[in-house]
């Protein structure tokens, strides 16, 4: 049985790789956030530095630095960083980085569907799960590695939701530890991937549970399951997303709400979710968009014929397991699109941390969840009746969305230029860091021009002598000065509660500018020491992911014992 698992794996790797192939050739490809590279370059050096969990980059942000995995779900960056560390440069860690993140939909969406509508149905929902429109854009529009990485774990919630309604007692074996650890993982997964889409997948598990608490008999032990398993997930998950909440203030990220990233300028035209034309352009207000927000005319096609005989279903009273599935998904695959629209532009206003989701449009990764699962269940309901017509149709929503959709997963234009391009220091503290300096203090002076940029981490003001780095690494400054009187040393590095500053073993206070820091330092010789060290929510966040993470052991080897 798991040979034959392993085989339908590698079919659906074959079929998939059409949602990849720009990856596997020489150079790469520019889209809207056009920095994934250099930050994959970023946290490998701050990894070879040492620094872990990595918070602080330090080339980026003009050269000042900044705490962008505090806020950036870093999980992808990990892999690269880890691919770049064991001897793969950045570019090719990058597109190693794309390809696993790509893989990963396919893969889970499989095993999600797979469980209650069988392999035919699951190779069929994988195959519509990767080739979904919305997934070509984050990947060749826009380069949302967090929202596509986000998009292949979505599977892994939900398969681990779904498997909480077969059971019916609350104990700890390895069936039941099993459902919960999928939760667990899958929300924590998605969390450290990309925070908004974690935000999205809290609002939809709402409508999600009094549906399913409606359906289903066990609702104590379903609801006691669920939203203990979400919040393990969360707690999991502390040590990026307490942090990301509680000292989001602290940088100019505000700054990306409203003006041209308001959400009521960026609603859907249904007319678009019909067909809309592709384009690399930018999200505007009205229905002329540069990016298409098309769920693809075979799927809206499928998904017209299975609402139709889900429908038939539902008004009988013989309904099993996967029905109820089904009418759970197409519930929310509706609120999905719903969201999406400007008829619910109450809900974004009422919900004010919504505006942090800034493109109502991202709702899309959920429609292309379900529709996915719907359309798994409507290959399942043609089995039952004929197993050879189930096939066939598989195969034929296959053969359509690969038709349809392959031509999507194609960048705008090829770049050849070599990863030395990438990790040039002046190229990652211009060019990149004007594509996304949010994560810079407020008020931060940003540079103008490349002369603009800091020469040295260092500088003695108000006296005459001279100051020399000794040692320099992320998250880490050593210098070495002499004063002739007492004066000023100024770091160029952007402030952030995490540093610490200290003269001759000597604590000394930060005096934060607008362009780096200050330190007010004595006359005479001395040795300066500047760490970036853990935050105290920080350190709180870390505790809660270690603690869980024991909690999480404790039951493994109980349920194991069991």
């Amino acid at each position: 049985m798991r040979q034959a698992s392993k085989l339908v794996i590698i079919l659906i790797v074959i079929l998939g790789i059409g949602t990849m192939l720009p990856l596997l050739t020489n150079g790469f490809f520019s889209f809207h956030d056009n920095t994934q590279v250099e930050r994959v370059f970023e946290m490998a050096t701050a990894l070879g530095d040492k620094m872990f969990p990595v918070r602080w980059v330090s080339d980026l942000g003009y050269g000042y630095g900044y705490p962008i995995f505090n806020f950036y779900g870093p999980f992808p960056y990990y892999i690269g960083g880890f691919l770049s560390l064991i001897g793969f440069n950045a570019l090719v860690a990058t597109k190693i980085m794309f390809v696993i993140g790509i893989l990963f939909s396919g893969v889970t969406m499989f095993y999600l569907s797979k469980k209650y509508f069988g392999t035919v149905s699951a190779v069929t929902s994988s195959i519509v799960y990767m080739y979904f429109p919305y997934h070509a854009v984050n990947i060749y529009v826009r380069g949302a590695v967090g929202e596509f990485f986000a998009y292949a774990f979505l599977p892994i919630v939900f398969l681990g939701l779904f498997k909480f309604f077969e059971i019916s007692k609350l104990k700890i074996n390895t069936n039941n530890y099993f459902a919960l650890l999928l939760v667990v993982l899958g929300v924590f997964l998605v969390s450290i991937s990309h925070n908004l889409s974690i935000f999205m997948l809290l609002i939809l598990l709402v409508p999600f549970l009094l549906v399913s608490t409606f359906l289903i008999d066990k609702k104590k032990i379903f609801l006691v399951l669920s939203l203990g398993a979400i919040a393990l997930g969360l707690l999991l998950s502390s040590f990026y997303v307490v942090p990301a909440f509680v000292e989001m203030g602290k940088t100019n990220v505000s700054s990306q709400i409203g003006g041209g990233a308001n959400f009521s300028d960026h609603f859907v035209c249904p007319a678009q979710l019909l067909d809309s034309a592709w384009g690399f352009g930018g999200s505007t207000k009205g229905c002329m968009d540069g990016l298409s927000f098309r769920l693809g005319k075979v799927n809206i096609f499928f998904l017209v014929l299975t609402l139709i005989i889900l429908l038939r279903v539902l008004l009988r009273k013989k309904i099993i397991l996967q029905d109820k599935l089904a009418f759970i998904s197409s519930i929310l695959l509706l609120l999905s699109v719903f969201l999406t629209l400007s008829i619910s532009e109450v809900v974004w206003k009422n919900i004010s941390l919504m505006q942090y989701i800034q493109y109502p449009w991202r709702f899309l990764n959920f429609v292309g969840l379900f529709l996915s699962m719907l359309m798994g269940y409507f290959v399942f309901k043609l089995s039952v009746f004929n197993k050879r017509v189930g096939v066939i149709l598989g195969f034929t929503i296959i053969l359509l969305t690969l038709i349809s959709n392959l031509k999507l997963f194609t960048p705008q234009n090829y770049t050849f230029y070599t990863n030395d391009y990438y990790t040039n220091l002046n190229h990652i503290r211009f060019v990149t860091s004007k594509i996304s300096d949010e994560y810079l203090p407020s008020g931060f002076a940003i540079p103008r021009s490349v002369s603009d940029l800091p020469i040295s981490p260092v500088e003695l003001l108000k006296s005459s002598g001279n100051i020399g780095v000794v040692e320099h690494k992320t998250g880490y400054l050593k210098a070495s000065y002499q004063a002739l009187s007492d004066g000023v040393i100024h770091i160029n590095y952007a402030y952030f509660p995490g540093w610490n500053a200290y003269v001759n073993n000597q604590s000394l206070p930060i005096i934060p500018t607008a362009k780096g820091m200050n330190i007010a330092i004595p006359k005479g010789e001395g040795v300066l020491v500047l760490k970036f060290v853990q935050t105290p929510v920080e350190k709180v966040g870390n505790i809660l992911t270690i603690l869980t993470f024991f909690v999480l052991l404790i039951g493994i080897i109980k349920s194991a014992k069991n």
